[in-house]
């Protein structure tokens, strides 16, 4: 259940922050996290208290909801992760506008225009978008939730074939390429601002599809996806052509 946490809300500064944030103060204070514990929250409803668990030889770092903490009832991270498969189905059964609908609704809880890209709303009422219905037949149905991953995050090769809804305010460029039969394709380039600088954080195979792009904008980009590792290098995989979106910021 922890995996799905990759970020969480300090009560310190009211802000989200990186899981790796928490475990670089791990290893740099020889595991003393003294002064965020008892502050970390759910990144979603920051309600549920979450606790912190370190790395070991076997498993990543991970942060889980305390058992005696609850969330609250709208929350889609009191749920169990949605496997790829489950995602697959689910997203081959929406029509493209349903889809960008959706990836719109997140952009919205995510990286709200009028606030800070780390600065989401809190206690927002309506229907989640990160929570699926997930149809099982013979047995009833149940709700899952879409883990969610920023662009700003370290990007894993624990975490390769795993899908995520990523997202992040970046920017965007189109890079043309040819296939060994000759065939051109593109990747959209994705920077992330890292030390005042936009810098590439990742790729994402766009076959034939020519994106758009002004690469002097900031966009808000969210992808449902999983990571690949071509040479050490991370690219996204899209579940679907229409599982991309971007907007300019």
């Amino acid at each position: 259940m922890g995996e799905k946490f990759k970020e969480f809300y300090f009560t310190g500064d009211q802000r989200l922050h990186n899981l790796d944030e928490l475990e670089k103060e791990y290893e740099q204070k020889s595991g003393d996290i003294s002064s965020y514990r008892g502050r970390i929250f759910c990144p979603e409803c920051r309600i549920a208290e979450l606790a912190f668990t370190h790395k070991t030889s076997k498993k990543r770092a991970f942060l889980s909801t305390l058992p005696s903490s609850d969330h609250m009832a709208n929350c889609s991270l009191k749920y169990e992760s949605v496997s790829r498969r489950e995602i697959r189905d689910y997203v081959s059964n929406l029509g493209e506008e349903e889809m960008q609908d959706r990836l719109e609704a997140m952009l919205n809880r995510m990286l709200p225009r009028e606030r800070e890209e780390n600065q989401i709303l809190a206690n927002d009422e309506g229907d989640n978008p990160f929570t699926i219905l997930v149809r099982r037949e013979g047995r009833p149905n149940t709700r899952k939730c879409i883990p969610r991953k920023s662009l700003k995050s370290w990007f894993d090769k624990d975490e390769e074939n795993n899908v995520f809804l990523f997202y992040g305010s970046v920017h965007l460029e189109v890079k043309e390429f040819k296939t060994k039969l000759g065939e051109t394709q593109y990747r959209l380039i994705v920077k992330t601002k890292q030390d005042g600088e936009w810098r590439i954080k990742t790729t994402i195979y766009r076959g034939k599809n020519k994106d758009e792009i002004d690469q002097h904008q900031n966009y808000d980009l969210a992808i449902i996806g999983q990571i690949e590792f071509y040479n050490n290098h991370p690219q996204i995989k899209t579940v679907s052509s229409s599982s991309i979106m971007f907007r300019i910021r």
